[in-house]
């Protein structure tokens, strides 16, 4: 019901002004306090993420300066032994878990490859020989080359026995980084890698760090390369770092992501490491993964054996909840229940002056609606007058539909009563006159005792012969009789090759599917093909015809195609039965509609004059029509 027009909108103004007000001070001062806590969080996030990358940077240099150390042992000695390298290991092992190994790698001659090899075989490794890696796991002897890098110390051995005798010059990443060290003289590490000693897939990266025989005269590159005795390398495990330097801090909901950006137009990442906080690791790969995400980030550049690494802090869901304050809610509480309160005592007091103007409106209403129903209801009166003549219309014109397929039945049975009467008549009645002749005349012969010439005999034969025949076609015509045994792909074949053989016609037969369907389906269906090869043999004057057939689970399509001159469409054509004669138009196209209608499916004709045309029928394949007794 509309507000009467005595109570005048004016006099709630004054309540919008204030709940208007009232929102805009409430979201004002919540969005004010909310980004309060959201500077207090940015500042303590990047706290939290200073420290996780002041001890990743400190971690990973201390795991580096290990190969600084160990160079020292080589630099100081003329030749390391395998016991002085164990014991170095020996004393650092405990402090560094993050090291999976911490190798020698000598550069050897071709002609010092089985000095080598017999020394390592001496010192307690029958088996080790200078290999490659064929799979991840299966190692190889390398074939024979001008010079060779391959793992001579490894310590720990264990679990680290497929790296023993390793050439590393047999990889290209690891020989890229090999070559940079020794001719930089810098140590040197290479991208994130598979490790040769993990049975599965784990990242790594190798740090070399060059030995050389003489630490005067390398100025040049091709000075280093000439003096260079090995390498020490360190194997480190990417996730044991991150996980080693994260162990002491607090779980505070951040994860980290690790980039080499050495090459500047290729970040590459290396490692997540997810916060401790997590329990979904693929919706944290969605979120971080998210170029949309608003987590907090702290971002920080770090040298790694002349490697440029970035760390960058993400802040998870969790972070920002654990911070977050209830303050901005219950300033937005406040402002919008004092506003909701005042609003409703204004509401109140107006509501109150206007009772009384209400109660005269709604009287006023009540008339007006009575009208309005009074109104209504008599349109709705004439409304079904209009209704009742329509549908007396709809029952006299389905009358008169009913009227013309009866009189359509009525005028084929006829029409099919003449054409039998005129086929016997024409075709069986005159052979079978012509055969009473030559009887009469066989017998007067008998009578008179005078020879009977054989041509008499042989004319009866042959117009008894020819009376048969035009029985057998005449009944062919209605239904032969060999239809009960046949599927219908069979009796379309048949009968498409009688067509061809008779009118010359180019018959081309695709049957896709073999699908059995009932006899009431096959008789309607081959009325339909008969009648379409018919007005083509008749009228199309055409040369070629298109026929196939396919079936699914559940239709079955026919669709005939011709390339003969077509005929134009009509509206009488394709609408014979409406209307309001009591004639009764031509069978043809009409017909096989309703064949196609009575077994629930459709059919369609496509023509243009001069470009043949197409017939196409579908019937769905019900239980009634595959039943094959029904």
């Amino acid at each position: 019901m509309a507000q009467p027009k005595i109570i005048s909108k004016k006099r709630y103004f004054p309540v919008l002004i204030i709940i208007c007000l009232g929102i805009f001070f409430s979201v004002f001062l919540f969005l004010f306090v909310r980004n309060r806590d959201l500077e207090h969080i940015r500042d303590r996030y990047k706290v939290f993420a200073g420290d996780r990358i002041n001890s990743i940077e400190r971690e990973i240099a201390h795991n580096i300066d290990i190969l600084s150390s160990l160079s020292l042992l080589y630099e100081n000695s003329e030749h390391v032994t395998r016991k002085e390298f164990n014991n170095f290991y020996n004393k650092i092992k405990t402090k560094q878990n993050a090291i999976k190994a911490l190798e020698w790698i000598p550069r050897i001659d071709n002609s010092d490859r089985d000095k080598y090899e017999k020394a390592a075989k001496n010192d307690g490794y029958p088996d080790f020989q200078i290999t490659r890696r064929k799979t991840q796991g299966n190692m190889v002897r390398v074939d024979e080359k001008s010079e060779y890098f391959p793992v001579y110390y490894v310590e720990p051995y264990k679990n680290n026995e497929p790296a023993l005798g390793y050439d590393l010059s047999t990889d290209p990443v690891r020989f890229q980084a090999l070559k940079k060290s020794r001719d930089s003289g810098l140590m040197t590490a290479t991208l994130p890698i598979t490790l040769v000693q993990e049975r599965d897939i784990q990242s790594g990266f190798l740090a070399f760090l060059p030995i050389y025989k003489s630490r005067t005269q390398l100025f040049t590159a091709q000075k280093r390369r000439e003096n260079l005795k090995g390498f020490v390398l360190g194997v480190f495990r990417i996730k044991e770092l991150l996980e080693t330097a994260l162990t002491d801090l607090q779980i505070k909901g951040v994860d980290i992501l690790l980039y080499d950006t050495t090459i500047l137009t290729d970040k590459k990442h290396i490692y997540t490491h997810y916060s401790r906080l997590r329990t979904n690791i693929g919706q944290a790969q969605k979120e971080i993964n998210d170029e949309n995400n608003r987590s907090l980030r702290v971002s920080h550049t770090i040298n790694v054996a002349d490697r440029n690494w970035l760390i960058e802090c993400k802040s998870n869901p969790e972070f920002a909840a654990a911070k977050m304050t209830f303050a901005p809610y219950f300033a937005l509480f406040i402002v919008l229940l004092f506003t909701g309160m005042l609003s409703a005592y204004l509401i109140n007091a107006i509501g109150k002056s206007a009772k009384v103007e209400w109660l005269a409106y709604d009287l006023s209403s009540e008339i007006a609606e009575r009208k309005k129903a009074e109104k209504e209801l008599k349109d709705y009166r004439g409304h079904l007058e209009e209704l009742v003549k329509k549908r007396t219309e709809d029952l006299e014109d389905s009358e008169k539909v009913l009227h013309q397929i009866s009189c359509k039945i009525l005028s084929s049975q006829e029409d099919e009563r003449k054409r039998i009467s005129r086929e016997l008549h024409d075709g069986v009645g005159q052979a079978l006159s012509s055969l009473k002749l030559n009887l009469q005349m066989i017998e007067q012969k008998i009578n008179k005792n005078e020879p009977i010439k054989s041509i008499l005999i042989s004319d009866a034969i042959n117009g008894l012969s020819y009376s048969i025949d035009e029985l057998r076609n005449t009944a062919m015509a209605l239904r032969p009789s060999f239809f009960e045994n046949m599927e219908l792909y069979e009796i379309l074949v048949w009968y498409g090759n009688k067509i061809q053989n008779i009118s010359g016609i180019k018959l081309n037969i695709n049957i896709q599917d073999s699908t059995k369907v009932s006899s009431r389906v096959k008789d309607h269906l081959f009325r339909i093909y008969q009648e379409s090869l018919n007005n083509i043999q008749k009228h199309a004057g055409a040369s070629n015809v298109w026929i196939t057939v396919i079936a699914n689970d559940k239709v079955l399509k026919l669709n005939i195609m011709d390339n003969g001159i077509g005929f134009k469409h009509s509206e009488e054509s394709s609408n014979k039965l409406k209307g309001d004669s009591f004639s009764c138009p031509g069978l043809g196209l009409s017909t096989m509609r309703e064949r196609a209608v009575l077994l629930g499916g459709s059919f369609n004709i496509n023509s243009l004059y001069g470009t043949g045309t197409t017939v196409a029928v579908e019937i769905p394949l019900t239980k009634i029509n595959i039943e094959e007794y029904s």
